[in-house]
């Protein structure tokens, strides 16, 4: 096996923004001199998002974790109960309490690492006011499933999308999903402002309250209709996503290949698993996953560690479990959800980008095949 590298390889890397396209944007922008509050380059990006996506009810945010939080202000519930899942990211629930809603979680599904619909229905009493649910990896909830329950008891139905910009399912792109969902626009993400999120609508009211919310609650000029916060995104990032949104469909031809390397690379090791998808799901390659559970010596976190030594920086993608953590383990009975604690003792997301290189990709699967086979 080689050397460790010099250069570290991360588990993704921003697009670059194509600079001819960000450099007339910008110039506009200095031209002009307004830098935010609802600009002609914000305008441009969500034109391009709705076209995208035929939809007609978008709000680009400063970031996903505002819009989230937006979002749940915005509701015309103030207090209750939401059912959600321990395996996402802290933001997701953090966003439930600081909108002044409690937290309930419940078990993943042990196929798509999703919240499971059997256990949201066996949660659901009379404090249920809603399901925030997690699009993991970019990999569709079952939205039909979720949909009859919120539909049956009157609950609101909400995504955390932040991994599914250009996921499709059944021919609908993912957003379209549920009363509201959420798409994070972070460097991390496929397609990126820097910083930034979305809120996408099925419902024009919603929208409305979540436009007045995201903008101090302002009504016109002399009124302040409700309370607010400054969610709005600026024009500099606007520009950086008009210059990286005309690169997301050759990112994601690249990140499919480096997909398929990896598969057939590492889907003959014993105790490996990767989460399933749908048939029919369009997948944007967002993250690399992999389950590393019952290996001789390749354990997720032995992995890691190797991959680190040359470093190569996969991540514990989720982890640790949320249920386990200060803010929420008080409220949360830590044995309920075995399936979310094992994908989160066993879940590890590899390097999947447009640096990623075969020499690379052959590198992964060797320090795992080597501590797979290693007898203990």
């Amino acid at each position: 096996m080689r050397p460790p590298r010099l250069n570290p390889l991360y588990v993704t890397r921003p697009i670059a923004p194509d600079s001819e396209i960000f450099t007339k944007s910008t110039n506009d922008i200095f031209d002009r001199g307004i830098y935010s509050n609802f600009g002609t380059v914000e305008q441009s990006l969500s034109a391009r998002i709705k076209e995208r996506y035929g939809c007609d009810k978008v709000l680009l945010f400063n970031n996903g974790t505002i819009a989230l939080l937006t979002a749940l202000l915005s509701l015309p519930v103030k207090r209750g109960t939401f059912i959600t899942s321990p395996f996402t990211f802290p933001a997701t629930v953090h966003c439930i309490k600081l909108a002044g809603f409690d937290v309930k979680f419940v078990d993943v599904d042990k196929q798509t690492l999703n919240i499971d619909p059997r256990e949201i229905a066996k949660a659901c009493d009379e404090n249920t006011v809603g399901i925030l649910a997690v699009h993991v990896y970019g990999n569709p909830c079952d939205t039909e499933a979720i949909q009859a329950i919120c539909q049956e008891r009157g609950l609101f139905e909400i995504y955390d999308a932040a991994h599914c910009f250009d996921v499709f399912e059944g021919g609908q792109s993912v957003f379209s999903k549920g009363a509201i969902s959420v798409a994070s626009l972070h460097a991390t993400k496929l397609m990126h402002t820097g910083e930034g999120g979305a809120l996408f609508f099925s419902d024009a009211g919603l929208m409305q309250q979540a436009r007045q919310a995201m903008n101090f609650g302002i009504q016109g000029e002399d009124h302040i209709g409700g309370l607010g916060l400054n969610g709005k995104m600026s024009e500099i990032n606007a520009a950086t996503g008009l210059a990286v949104l005309p690169r997301v469909n050759q990112e994601i031809a690249i990140r499919k290949k480096i997909h398929d390397s990896y598969m057939a690379a590492l889907r003959e090791i014993e105790g490996l698993r990767f989460p399933v998808f749908r048939e029919g799901v369009v997948r944007n390659h967002q993250y690399f996953p992999v389950m590393i559970e019952n290996t001789k010596g390749a354990t997720r976190n032995a992995v890691w560690s190797a991959l680190r030594a040359r470093n190569i920086y996969a991540r514990k993608y989720f982890y640790p479990l949320l249920s386990d953590c200060e803010p929420y383990v008080s409220e949360s009975d830590r044995y309920a959800y075995p399936v979310a604690a094992e994908a989160s003792q066993s879940a590890l997301c590899l390097p999947i980008h447009s640096e990623v290189t075969p020499d690379d990709v052959r590198e992964i699967a060797d320090v795992i095949k080597g501590l797979a086979t290693k007898e203990i």
